[in-house]
């Protein structure tokens, strides 16, 4: 990586709580300058996927940086009766930012954090200064929609009850954000007015390369760096993210 080993662990992001509707969550927040970053991740991991990038905007640039985990993953509880579709999770970080008493950020999700992300935006435009998307999830290609399921038949060979519990834990997401409006994003981006700046890790294998044409092709106010890297390019490339971000006219 391209940041300073020593400067990442010389001192850490403070970790905080917060109640949303009795849902507690925790995230890290750092930073005193404008403008604030909201960093949303994926699904099947946690906060800690964004936390270079959070721990050079907020420590080394000192910029405002937001980085919750979303509902149901992390150390978020896990209730089999609430709705976790990525509109609902968009529901919740609004009314995170809003408990937080914060006006307007620049928005930054990762594949299913990127889907969360594109729909925050939709649904509540005035608050959401730039749209980052790092490797995004949401669109059909090819016919082949997002989400599909993990065969149960497949668990039977895992030896670790809690990875078998955690996959049966993001079938049933996926069959959230299934059930949702806001399932398949390709009839909604051309409605994305909002600037917006899109990365794509040249070697992703979750999502390919190939996906990115959707968003590039849909998207009106839109500025596109292809970078190398995987799926998680915000752990990868952090430094060039932030410098393609600071830089862009997508802004």
């Amino acid at each position: 990586m391209i940041f300073q080993d020593k400067f990442l662990f010389s001192n850490e992001l403070p970790l905080h709580t917060i109640k949303i509707k009795n849902y507690q969550i925790e995230y890290y927040y750092g930073g005193k300058k404008p403008p604030y970053f909201l960093l949303v991740h994926g699904l099947g991991v946690d906060k800690t996927s964004f936390y270079e990038l959070a721990h050079l905007l907020g420590l080394k640039y000192d910029y405002k940086v937001l980085l919750p985990d979303i509902p149901g993953q992390g150390n978020t509880e896990r209730i089999p009766e609430m709705d976790y579709s990525v509109e609902n999770m968009a529901d919740y970080l609004y009314k995170f930012i809003k408990k937080l008493k914060i006006s307007k950020a620049v928005v930054v999700g990762n594949s299913m954090g990127g889907h969360i992300a594109t729909v925050f935006t939709l649904k509540y435009p005035k608050v959401v200064q730039t749209l980052v998307l790092i490797n995004p999830s949401g669109i059909e290609f090819n016919n082949q929609k997002p989400y599909q399921f993990i065969p149960e038949e497949t668990f039977k060979d895992i030896k670790d009850p809690q990875i078998v519990e955690n996959l049966k834990w993001n079938n049933k997401i996926r069959k959230d954000i299934q059930n949702n409006q806001y399932y398949v994003l390709n009839p909604y981006l051309n409605n994305i007015k909002t600037p917006t700046i899109l990365f794509w890790g040249s070697e992703d294998n979750i999502i390919p390369y190939v996906y990115s044409s959707v968003w590039a092709t849909e998207i009106r106010n839109l500025c596109f760096y292809v970078l190398k890297g995987g799926h998680l390019l915000q752990k990868e490339q952090p430094e060039k993210i932030i410098e393609k971000i600071l830089h862009s006219k997508c802004k």
